[in-house]
């Protein structure tokens, strides 16, 4: 569970041992899985503090588990700092978050999220066209 597995951390830095990516990797997939998004951002903040850069794979796993929890703002938000960090997101980060607005998102939402592709240049303008055009389509069929 969550809490052994932070504790695990947590023995494992007072014993001299330093957790690595993998090891954080696993933990965020594990509470992003069961839901923990505040723990597993969390964990990414206490990831830099012992020097680790989390990867595109654990913030993957958060950008999943906000998605899913209709945090979308929050998503974006994680999205820029991610950027800002040097961590650069594939493929995976992308889908994540344009079917993420399908789990509750509003087309503001959606097209905020459009917005902040197209600034950051993940997505061309022509891209940013389409996904503009096939929003309200989605939305229409909730």
């Amino acid at each position: 569970d969550r809490s052994r597995a932070i504790k695990l951390v947590e023995e494992m830095v007072s014993e001299g041992i330093d957790p690595d990516e993998v090891t954080y990797n696993s933990i965020l997939s594990c509470l992003s899985r069961d839901g923990m998004v505040d723990e597993a951002m969390q964990l990414l903040k206490d990831m830099e503090n012992y020097g680790i850069k989390p990867t595109v794979i654990g913030y993957n796993a958060v950008l999943l588990c906000l998605c899913k929890k209709r945090r979308m703002s929050d998503a974006i938000e994680l999205l820029g700092q991610m950027v800002e960090k040097g961590c650069q997101p594939n493929e995976s980060t992308y889908t994540i978050l344009i079917e993420g607005t399908g789990f509750g998102g509003s087309r503001s939402e959606a097209m905020e999220l459009a917005n902040s592709l197209l600034k950051m240049g993940a997505i061309s303008l022509d891209s940013y066209k389409r996904l503009s055009m096939t929003f309200p389509i989605c939305n229409a069929h909730r």
